[in-house]
């Protein structure tokens, strides 16, 4: 009988986003005759927790990093009570810098420093340990974690996110390998670590066809009588909502009838809240939050749209094109590697202007938005040889 691999993955949580939705999508496509699999999770929470397959064992806490995540006087008391006073001070620590700092970037990843000494050490062995997402899970596997092959993730663009290099380095040198998402991720990579551009990897985002199909029949409490546009995207700059509400204010100014359901949560909820208010957008622009299952929206909307400024690869517009769903998309840099502008999608600059623009031509032209369609029905997802990909991977 042939011994399974034994494989690791590390995130965050399993919270709504990009990469978490990825992971998913990955850990539903492993072969579990071949490997056995583990899931640390900084913190057990997040939509995502129940779409895990039954296969994946997600491991348990320490009781201090347990304490660790308790509400600050808590923490500390349960701390205290374990005579980890060390960790006591690193947990205050924490809780000033996080609330009384800008969190830019760099900020975040310096919180390792106060977050590391309370993380466990896992002392089982892997053939493989993947860090899923840049920043601490990368640093836990280089720290933390005891396997024949380390592998980092980057699902972003390393320089228009403005992570701190130096600050990685140390961690970036402990690793084998750093998949990015994307050729534009993996060519920021190069250029902040030249020296280390033979542990870059191409590793596309896995987006499942079967399983997102699947989920995509689950009812949803849609009542679109017009035009349906759906965005999913985090409440966050990044993402360009403001943008979207101010090409929302052109159509509703021209008389269109439409509704667009903006899918997810973020920091911005209340202004754009606001926003909306302001323009009479009521009923038309819906901040409809995080739902588990964007996937019947999608479906159902007659033209899927995403305005974000950067973005390591969408995986949103990887899975409207798997639901055949027409696209408009900004001309953020790595769009490019998944949007032939006119052929299996529609390319706007990045403002306002342009994004109400292509919207209009798609809304008062069915013809082209069919033709998109045709066009994706035709396209293959490549989806078995990005997953022969991630076995090459880890070996």
């Amino acid at each position: 009988m042939v011994m399974k691999k034994r494989l690791l993955f590390v995130i965050d949580s399993l919270g709504l986003g990009g990469a978490e939705k990825s992971l998913i999508n990955l850990l539903h496509s492993l072969d579990y005759e071949q490997y056995e699999v583990d899931l640390f999770l900084f913190y057990k929470k997040g939509m995502f927790l129940d779409l895990l397959p039954s296969q994946v064992k997600v491991l348990e806490h320490t009781r201090e990093w347990a304490a660790f995540q308790l509400p600050f006087l808590k923490s500390l008391a349960s701390l205290a009570a374990y005579l980890r006073f060390d960790l006591a001070y690193h947990r205050a620590m924490l809780s000033i810098k996080s609330k009384l700092c800008r969190m830019t970037q760099p900020r975040q990843q310096k919180l390792w420093n106060h977050l590391s000494p309370a993380a466990p050490f896992i002392y089982d062995e892997y053939d493989a340990a993947i860090g899923y997402l840049e920043k601490y899970p990368d640093y836990f596997i280089a720290e933390k974690v005891n396997a024949k092959k380390k592998i980092g993730w980057i699902h972003i663009d390393y320089i228009a996110y403005g992570l701190n290099s130096e600050y990685d380095r140390p961690y970036f040198e402990k690793l084998d390998y750093i998949a990015a998402v994307s050729d534009s991720c993996v060519e920021a990579l190069k250029q902040c670590f030249p020296d280390m551009e033979d542990k870059f990897v191409l590793v596309e985002n896995i987006s499942c066809p079967k399983l997102i199909k699947e989920m995509a029949n689950h009812a949803a409490d849609i009542d679109a009588k017009d035009t349906l546009i759906v965005t999913a995207a985090r409440l966050a700059e990044q993402k360009g909502i403001d943008l979207s509400i101010e090409a929302a204010r052109l159509l509703q100014k021209d008389g269109y009838e439409f509704r667009w359901i903006i899918l997810g949560d973020g920091p911005l909820k209340e202004e754009y809240s606001k926003r909306i208010i302001k323009y009479g957008l009521e009923g038309k622009f819906i901040l409809k939050g995080a739902v588990p299952n964007p996937y019947p929206y999608m479906k159902a909307a007659d033209i899927y749209v995403q305005t974000s400024r950067f973005e390591g690869k969408s995986l949103s517009i990887d899975e409207a094109k798997i639901l055949g769903k027409p696209i408009v998309a900004t001309r953020f840099p790595t769009v490019y590697d998944q949007i032939h502008d006119g052929l299996t999608g529609i390319l706007s600059d990045i403002d306002a202007i342009s994004i109400y623009e292509k919207i209009r031509f798609l809304i008062d032209n069915p013809d082209a938005r069919q033709a998109l369609q045709n066009n994706l029905s035709k396209e293959k997802t490549d989806y078995e040889s990005k997953v022969k990909g991630f076995y090459r991977l880890i070996g």
